[in-house]
Formats: C-alpha cells, sequence, structure tokens
C-alpha cells in the first residue's frame, strides 16, 4: 500500500507537470529548426513509449520496494500497468487542460500582416501604438480538446483589445481572424470559445489589435483555458514589454 502512495504522486507528477513542459520544450525547438523539435511532430509514439516507461518504472519500483517481491513474480507488473493506465485516464480526463502559449512577431502592419518565427514567449510593442498580436496556444495534454475557451486577459498592463482596427490596416482582411465579443470601451480581455477537435500539439490561433497603455514597463499577459469534461483551469503567462519610441515597420514599398 505505500508503494501505490508514493507511486501514483510520481506518476501525476510526470503527466501533469513534465510532459507538458517537455512537449512545449519541443514546440518551442520545433518553430527554430533546432534539435529536440521532432517530439512535436511524433507526438503519439511519444505518447504510448511514455506510458510503457512508466508501467514499467511502476513494476520496478514495486519490486526494489518489497524484498518479498522477485523479478519474476507477476504482480508488480499488473500492478504498474494498472495504476499507469488509470494514471494516465484520470490526467487526460478529469486533470486540468495543459496548453503552451507563444508569440509569433507581425512584421507587415499595413496589407498581409505577415509573421516571422520562431515562435516567442515575450515580444515588445510601441507605447500608445496600435499592435497586431499574434498568439497560439498549443494543446500541451495527452488527449485532444472537443470543446473548450480560451481567455486572454492584459488586466495587469492595461492594453485595450480590438477585433481589428483601421491603424492597423492588415486586420481588416488578415487570416484566421479572431471573433470575439466587445463588452464595453476599453475591454483588457478577450474570450474565444471554440467547438472543433484540438489535437495533441496543434495550435489555436488567435489574431487581434492592442491599444497599448501610455506608460512604458514590462507586463505579464494571463492565458487560462477550460476544457469540457476537465476540473478546473489551467493558466499560464506570457510577458508584453511596452517599449517608449518603438514605431511600427513603415508601409512596404512596392518593387
Amino acid at each position: 500500500m505505500l508503494q501505490i502512495i508514493v507511486a501514483l504522486p510520481l506518476s501525476f507528477l510526470l503527466l501533469y507537470w513534465i510532459w507538458p513542459s517537455i512537449l512545449g520544450w519541443s514546440i518551442r525547438r520545433s518553430s527554430e529548426g533546432k534539435w529536440g523539435g521532432w517530439i512535436h511532430g511524433h507526438v503519439g509514439p511519444v505518447i504510448i513509449g511514455l506510458s510503457f516507461i512508466l508501467a514499467i518504472g511502476l513494476g520496478s519500483w514495486f519490486v526494489l520496494a518489497d524484498k518479498e517481491k522477485s523479478w519474476t513474480d507477476p504482480e508488480p507488473a499488473v500492478s504498474g500497468l494498472g495504476i499507469a493506465a488509470g494514471a494516465v485516464f484520470a490526467y487526460s480526463r478529469l486533470f486540468p487542460p495543459a496548453f503552451w502559449p507563444s508569440f509569433y512577431e507581425v512584421i507587415n502592419f499595413h496589407t498581409t500582416g505577415e509573421w516571422k518565427g520562431p515562435k516567442l514567449t515575450e515580444i515588445s510593442i510601441g507605447q500608445g501604438q496600435f499592435w497586431p498580436i499574434f498568439m497560439e496556444v498549443h494543446n500541451a495534454g495527452m488527449t485532444p480538446w472537443n470543446n473548450y475557451r480560451i481567455t486572454v486577459d492584459f488586466q495587469e498592463g492595461g492594453c485595450q483589445v480590438y477585433p481589428e482596427h483601421p491603424q492597423v490596416a492588415a486586420s481588416l482582411r488578415w487570416q484566421w481572424k479572431t471573433v470575439f465579443r466587445l463588452t464595453g470601451e476599453g475591454q483588457q480581455f478577450l474570450q474565444v470559445q471554440a467547438t472543433n477537435t484540438l489535437s495533441v500539439a496543434e495550435p489555436q490561433t488567435i489574431r487581434f489589435v492592442v491599444k497599448a497603455p501610455d506608460k512604458g514597463g514590462r507586463f505579464k499577459v494571463r492565458i487560462k483555458v477550460v476544457a469540457d469534461g476537465r476540473l478546473g483551469e489551467s493558466r499560464r503567462d506570457l510577458v508584453i514589454n511596452v517599449v517608449e519610441g518603438l514605431q511600427p515597420p513603415p508601409i512596404p514599398v512596392a518593387a
């Protein structure tokens, strides 16, 4: 019984903290074209392999922790497999949805809304300026989301959010425009309600415009996600630097 009491928290630690961190690291590395990005493209085999490793590790723990058990006894292996399967199921259905958010840097405000990589966890915008934001929220769990809501909250930094704005001409016609409901003047948050299936490692794209505050500083942007069938809400932070004197890029000149 003591072995099981110790094994369960360790299993959930691996699934809830370590796996999302590994997947987020791989997604970032993939956007940079660096080693480690292959996990992002092979999540199915990796998850199956991780489940087997967890089961083998638990079975080995039961043998080592009980001197009366031997490596030929079937009970530790069966117990390890059962606990691993139960832990994976409980994590994938009950725990808050794991996710990894990131920015892209938008480099064309006026015509195409073009952006460039890699994925970033911190961007800079001009003080008092209208600025396009291109954000992705990746499913970093072990099962797809079918009905979920993403909240992006700028309350700390005082940014005002808009689905589009004439000051950022590209926002009037860019691809993957985010539709959300304005609730009043100076709104500092947005919510995206989605019913599509978001597979493991797949991103939900969010594009909108912010009006930066008139004071500079380094501000957190809080992203919150809830999903159908999960208990609780997950939260993560990105960072926006509001920089004095930073101006939007000039209008591209046709060749």
